[in-house]
């Protein structure tokens, strides 16, 4: 294999772990604008569908409930006139 097949492969490799870090941490990084859009009326309830693993791992991990609870907050605003409470208490409805 000669120079230049090796930098391809090896940008290929790159491309792939950016894209496998990358993709998912937009995945979870985008569930604060879109409840923020959704609080707004400007996205049916329909698309909560997608976060349902979020929603699961929140369920199962309290690390992660708080964490994904802290990042949400900045994006809704905290619960007017009501204690601080997980967002994932009321999807168990």
């Amino acid at each position: 294999m000669d120079d230049k097949g090796k930098r391809g492969w090896a940008a290929l490799v790159v491309i792939a772990l950016i894209l496998a870090v990358l993709l998912p941490a937009c995945y979870v990084l985008s569930i604060g604008p879109v409840l923020a859009l959704y609080d707004n009326g400007y996205l049916p309830y329909v698309v909560g569908d997608a976060y349902l693993p979020l929603v699961e791992l929140c369920r199962s991990s309290e690390r992660a409930s708080d964490a994904l609870d802290t990042y949400i907050v900045w994006w809704r605003g905290p619960p007017m006139g009501q204690p601080s409470q997980h967002v994932w208490a009321s999807a168990a409805d």
